[in-house]
């Protein structure tokens, strides 16, 4: 037989690699790096069990389980991804804008930069309220 056939044999059934892994194996070659440096057992016994756990995720069989402990990951990450996208979105545009927040119903605002004192009106709950812009 073949050795790429065999190879296709003993995986077909196990999980594989999905983006849980690549983050697994990105901690581990930060840990080997940094090791290279501190020469700490601690860190490599951190590093080799995060690598352990990645290989484990990769042969595993219990597809399921992976599956539930990816899309618990995806969901984590796409809250750390919006977290960054609004901010760069904020610094993006806050020549032109100002972002405030409604005193009532604390509604997200964002105004446009105007200098002085304001009365706004919320979309959201329909509140007035008073707003000043420094700059």
């Amino acid at each position: 037989m073949n050795f790429v056939y065999r190879v296709a044999e003993f995986f077909q059934g196990r999980y594989g690699i999905d983006k849980l892994c690549y983050l697994l194996i990105g901690i581990y070659c930060a840990l080997c790096f940094l090791n290279i440096f501190i020469h700490s057992l601690i860190i490599t016994i951190i590093a080799l069990i995060i690598a352990a756990i990645a290989i484990y995720r990769v042969f595993s069989r219990n597809i399921a389980q992976r599956q539930r402990e990816a899309q618990i990951f995806e969901g984590f990450f796409d809250k750390i991804k919006y977290f960054f996208q609004t901010i760069t979105q904020r610094v993006r545009q806050s020549k032109a804008y100002c972002f405030h927040r409604c005193p009532h119903c604390k509604a997200k605002l964002r105004l446009p930069r105007k200098r002085g004192k304001h009365t706004v009106c919320c979309p959201k709950c329909r509140q007035d309220f008073k707003m000043r812009v420094w700059f």
